[in-house]
């Protein structure tokens, strides 16, 4: 009989640093990894390509394999059952539970689960909680509303900034964006079920003039549904966090939106999270409204509004 293999993933390198902030400029500002989350005593970078991650802390000395298993109760004590040794019994972490195990060569490491949910961050990386579990979660929606539906919203893009559609090329400048707004992990197999279901002319980029950078990004899809039939949603709306409070959200979600409209959609239609506020507000700013398609939605969008 094949066995299970105990771990799933790998879920972070840790590395001790005796100053957070002196590991960062080393990691992040010279090395180049994307800041995905921080504590006080902890910050979290991407690693591309992966989903796995470097854990900067400054609590214990020396380096640490942290694994990822379905849960880290069973997987301890089926750990310990052919000879490996607990060292420190499961205990609650912020997203799960954890454990500190030994094989019997001496090699230490951690398992833990995510039974309590990925992390939330706002866009400074700062931890703001814990994403609902994917089975119990249903996202919140957002509607152009049908008497709008001949009234373009407005395109005002800031000095230093221009807007155009994709280009053969923007993919690199595009997973960038996406890793520095929280989405790291996108390359081109993740990216092709999108692009198969981009309205023509649709996917749009606003670049900082003087850099040459793609620094926000928006996407028009094509989205049937029950709720939308021949549905147009806005998708994918990410932005470089160093370039926020310039209404550059606004302006690429103005586009997208007038381009779906010019497409002949009439269900236009987004998709979003109950702790996005910035987004919320700025969707809210642009003439979307909430989207109430479940009895609890009214309690859920009450804690937004």
């Amino acid at each position: 009989m094949t066995t299970k293999p105990l771990i799933d993933t790998i879920d972070c390198v840790s590395f001790y640093v005796p100053d957070i902030e002196a590991g960062l400029a080393f990691y992040r500002e010279r090395l180049g990894h994307t800041l995905v989350w921080r504590s006080e005593s902890a910050a979290g970078l991407s690693i591309p390509n992966s989903d796995a991650e470097v854990v900067l802390q400054n609590e214990r000395p020396g380096q640490e394999i942290d694994f990822k298993v379905p849960s880290a109760d069973e997987a301890a004590e089926r750990f310990v059952d052919p000879g490996g040794s607990m060292i420190v019994p499961p205990f609650e972490i912020q997203i799960g539970r954890a454990a500190v195990v030994e094989d019997p060569w001496g090699n230490r490491f951690v398992l833990l689960d995510s039974s309590k949910g990925a992390l939330i961050t706002d866009a400074a990386g700062r931890i703001l909680g814990n994403e609902p579990k994917e089975e119990s979660y249903t996202q919140l929606q957002m509607i152009w509303p049908e008497h709008m539906l001949k009234s373009p919203p407005g395109l005002g893009v800031p000095d230093g900034y221009h807007l155009r559609t994709y280009q053969p090329g923007d993919e690199t400048g595009f997973y960038k964006v996406m890793e520095l707004a929280g989405w790291p992990g996108w390359h081109n197999e993740k990216l092709k079920p999108w692009k198969a279901r981009i309205v023509p002319e649709s996917w749009y980029m606003l670049i900082h003039e003087e850099s040459g950078d793609i620094i926000a990004t928006a996407m028009g899809l094509h989205d049937h549904s029950d709720h939308h039939p021949f549905g147009g949603e806005l998708g994918w709306v990410a932005g470089d966090p160093a370039h926020t409070g310039k209404g550059l959200g606004m302006a690429i979600c103005a586009a997208v939106t007038a381009r779906l409209m010019e497409a002949g959609y009439r269900n236009i239609h987004l998709y979003t999270e109950h702790w996005r506020l910035a987004a919320i507000k700025t969707y809210l700013k642009l003439g979307y409204a909430p989207f109430l398609y479940q009895p609890e939605m009214h309690d859920r969008w009450g804690g937004c509004l």
